[in-house]
């Protein structure tokens, strides 16, 4: 036989006895059952949590029923209630149900079978209720411990609720996001109008990537995911938002890497190859000019001589340019290095009329680092950006970006930029844009860089202007 505890507060000592009466005709069922005549006694009583189910009268002298639903939802928010009064009230019912309770009875409707219908309802309601609350609680950690931006949004991607991660990702606050169109979020692109036709169409998209901007402006390459839930009314978006900015940079850089090394077993190569013909080009010239006895062939001879040298040195640049660079590391500030780099391009910048922009952290980082090396390193990335900058309306930006794992300087100029196809060969030697150049500038500070532990990275648009990001890990330069 089922055991069922319940809890009657009434202060009429006769309606207690008749409830108990009704109870006690109800087949199979034991009901245990515990009376409060007095409001506080009953607060005592429910504070145990100790009752499977709990049935109030309406008139509890100074309070009444509503008063202790609303306490006891304070106290256990899986009690079951029931509410009881003398005479139907369609508004003490509804404020009952807002409140919390399960069912409402009126005393003079009462029999055996209506309370154990009651009972029986009210327990198996609240049970299924707290099933669904805790599953809610469930997937609600899920959703807020989840390292994805996770949130919804309507059919016009008004978001409706996010999770904690959209705030670790795009600095935004949830309040921020709620007054915002998961368009906002995005660059001005082609996917923002892709994203408009999709949301029209009411379409799903699985890991779509693309760009997003954080509150920072910062660009962060993400997969996009948009679903729609199949057993509602469709009228709303589940989405998730997977950063890989950071994913794409280690592949960036590992693809570089890759790639200078291949260059550099290839010069090596070429380099051993070439250098054996000049070799016999020098001694064969030697040779013939100790027999000649006529000046007049001494101008060819010069030339030829004048050009062997210049393709050995020619060579000797590339393969130092590929070839690990020896490093003297001491500490020094990053900002005082900047500030040092940046003097050394005043009168170029002051040419072309160029504004430099300062954007330092307030604290200074120390690196153990070779500053003559590093400094050359950012002096060939910064009059690259002033020669990329149109005289008067070019603006030189140039800060930093510390944490306790690294220090991150960036270099950004408004100038003309650089095409796609362009920056996959950035650091490739010999590769260049411009006309009088040898194109061996940034694959030698590309090597410097990378001698200290350094990553690069490259952001452009054409007709914006390029963003150069250096990250040079503190946990390594403090060995």
């Amino acid at each position: 036989m089922e055991t069922i505890r319940v809890l009657l507060v009434d202060d009429d000592e006769d309606d207690y006895l008749l409830m108990k009466n009704y109870l006690s005709g109800i087949p199979d069922k034991d009901f245990m059952v515990s009376w409060a005549y007095r409001y506080q006694d009953a607060i005592q009583k429910i504070a145990e949590k100790n009752h499977d189910i709990y049935i109030y009268d309406f008139f509890l002298g100074a309070k009444n029923g509503l008063d202790l639903i609303r306490e006891t939802k304070e106290i256990d928010e899986d009690a079951a209630i029931i509410l009881l009064t003398g005479k139907g009230n369609s508004d003490i019912d509804r404020k009952a149900t807002e409140l919390g309770a399960m069912d409402y009875l009126i005393k003079s409707e009462l029999d055996s079978e209506k309370v154990e219908r009651s009972i029986r309802y009210s327990i198996e309601r609240m049970s299924a209720i707290r099933a669904l609350r805790e599953s809610e609680r469930k997937y609600r950690n899920i959703f807020d411990q989840s390292q994805d931006f996770i949130f919804l949004m309507d059919d016009k991607g008004t978001i409706l609720d996010v999770n904690s991660a959209g705030s670790q990702i795009l600095g935004y606050k949830r309040d921020e996001f709620l007054q915002m169109q998961l368009q906002d979020l995005m660059e001005e692109t082609a996917h923002k109008r892709q994203l408009n036709e999709l949301l029209q169409n009411k379409k799903e998209v699985s890991e779509w990537e693309a760009v997003f901007l954080s509150k920072s402006q910062k660009k962060l390459y993400c997969l996009l995911s948009l679903g729609r839930p199949s057993n509602e009314d469709n009228s709303y978006y589940q989405g998730t938002l997977h950063d890989v900015t950071e994913k794409k940079r280690l592949e960036r850089n590992a693809t570089l890497a890759e790639k200078m090394a291949a260059s550099g077993r290839l010069v090596r190569t070429m380099g051993h190859e070439i250098r054996n013909p000049l070799t016999n080009i020098n001694l064969a010239l030697d040779q013939l000019e100790a027999e000649l006895v006529d000046d007049s062939f001494s101008l060819y001879t010069d030339i030829i001589k004048r050009n062997v040298n210049r393709v050995n040195g020619l060579i000797t640049d590339l393969l130092n340019s590929l070839k690990p660079t020896e490093v003297r590391r001491t500490f020094y500030p990053v900002h005082q290095l900047l500030d040092e780099t940046i003097d050394l391009a005043k009168d170029r910048a002051h040419l072309k009329k160029v504004t430099v922009v300062k954007q330092y952290e307030k604290t200074e980082c120390d690196l153990n680092l070779d500053k003559s090396l590093v400094s050359i390193a950012l002096l060939n990335i910064i009059i690259n950006a002033i020669e990329a900058m149109s005289e008067d309306i070019g603006t030189l930006t140039i800060g930093t970006e510390i944490t306790d794992t690294y220090c991150l300087t960036f270099i950004e100029d408004n100038g003309v930029g650089i095409k796609e196809e362009e920056l996959q060969h950035l650091f490739e030697p010999y590769f260049t844009t411009k006309q009088d150049g040898m194109g061996l500038g940034l694959a030698a500070t590309l090597n410097i860089l990378q001698s200290h532990g350094a990553t690069v990275d490259v952001e452009s648009e054409v007709g914006i202007g390029t963003k150069f990001t250096i990250r040079f890990p503190r946990n390594e330069n403090l060995n």
